[in-house]
């Protein structure tokens, strides 16, 4: 799994933050580990209960890391059928609220 430690922890951080957010999974690229340096980073995010303000509030949480990749956010509950395969095929789980 191809993610900076301080990357990791900034998204943790985020989402102890955010008590809705049940779990974050990393897919594509960087969690197959054929990512290239500029590759971006993909995160699942399973949050049921989490109202639309606060889903918002959250991406832009995330976007605005300190990082020059970009982060593409998808909510799992909204994911199509096919990437949310995907994501359960290739994904590593990053956080997990227990």
């Amino acid at each position: 799994m191809a993610i900076e430690e301080r990357i990791r922890r900034q998204i943790m951080e985020i989402m102890r933050k955010n008590p809705e957010v049940l779990r974050v999974t990393l897919f594509g690229s960087r969690a197959r580990g054929d990512e290239s340096a500029r590759s971006d980073i993909d995160l699942a995010v399973k949050a049921p209960a989490l109202s639309q303000r606060k889903w918002l509030e959250l991406v832009m949480s995330l976007e605005q890391m300190d990082t020059l990749l970009p982060i593409d956010v998808v909510r799992w509950e909204e994911a199509p059928t096919d990437l949310k395969s995907k994501i359960t095929q290739e994904g590593k789980v990053l956080y997990e609220r227990s």
